[in-house]
């Protein structure tokens, strides 16, 4: 459970988890070998139980009560006078207002939030990144027909099938429920990506998209931009394909100030919506 949480294992409570298990696992052996009549304990097995009582008491310890010496980082969160600096530095980016936004950011990063509560919110985050994206698309007039007269409709002046929504696996495809709520008729691309560990670069594994996707208005998301390396990674494979960068837009939900200065100078024709 403390891996999961963690998202590593190395635990924040101050010992590794994954080696204290396995001698945890080793003594559990033991004891079930001592329990078999082929085995006769011996004398000399004394020190090692009393080793291994030691190490399971040190993991309970460890494991129920944080090391008091650990010092979490403090993670800043960009201020609106900050956002709107950035944002004319960057004319390609775009940040949702934050008057409900931050809000909903600050319950996501709550180390008490529930995993229910997690989805709920970030699903609420997403439909308005997209939202924010279509309010941004080119729109057409079209006299339309109401119940007591006529009138001009303000409509998406491309189709759903002209739109393609990438996701870099595997979280990117938390995007695919509200995208396709908001768009019954969009296609879906699909890329995996992951991260070398001598060259800390992204590494192409697999890609599914859509026949035709040079011709369509693609939607890049990924839940987290850090150093931009797998966005631009996908940015190039689609470029490879034949698609132009000015139909091409990020959205994502967090972002690093490093990444976006990044991927935006590398591209700035490409869109970057974030929360």
């Amino acid at each position: 459970e403390m891996c999961i949480r963690d998202r590593s294992t190395q635990s924040t409570w101050g010992i590794p988890i994954q080696q204290d298990m396995s001698r945890v696992w080793s003594f559990s052996q033991m004891l079930s070998r001592f329990s078999s009549k082929a085995l006769k304990p011996s004398f000399l097995m004394v020190p090692v139980v009393a080793y291994n009582l030691y190490l399971w008491r040190k993991f309970k310890q460890t494991t129920l009560t944080p090391n008091q010496n650990t010092v979490k980082k403090y993670y800043h969160q960009m201020h609106p006078e900050e956002i709107a600096r950035f944002t004319k530095q960057h004319p390609n980016v775009v940040v949702l207002p934050q008057n409900i936004v931050s809000i909903l950011i600050s319950r996501l990063r709550s180390i008490n939030i529930s995993s229910s509560d997690f989805r709920r919110i970030s699903d609420r985050v997403i439909r308005l990144l997209i939202e924010e994206y279509f309010g941004r698309e080119p729109k057409k007039i079209v006299r339309r027909e109401s119940p007591i007269g006529y009138y001009d409709s303000s409509e998406l002046l491309y189709n759903d099938q002209d739109y393609c929504v990438v996701s870099i696996l595997r979280a990117g495809s938390s995007v695919l429920n509200e995208m396709l709520h908001i768009v019954p008729g969009i296609t879906i691309g699909k890329i995996l990506l992951q991260r070398d560990e001598k060259s800390h670069e992204p590494v192409f594994y697999y890609q599914k998209y859509p026949q035709y996707i040079e011709n369509k208005r693609i939607i890049i998301f990924d839940p987290m931009l850090a150093t931009g390396g797998s966005v631009l990674k996908t940015i190039e494979n689609l470029i490879s394909l034949g698609c132009e960068p000015k139909n091409i837009t990020f959205l994502n939900i967090i972002s690093s100030v490093e990444g976006l200065e990044r991927v935006s100078k590398t591209y700035p024709e490409i869109q970057i919506i974030t929360a």
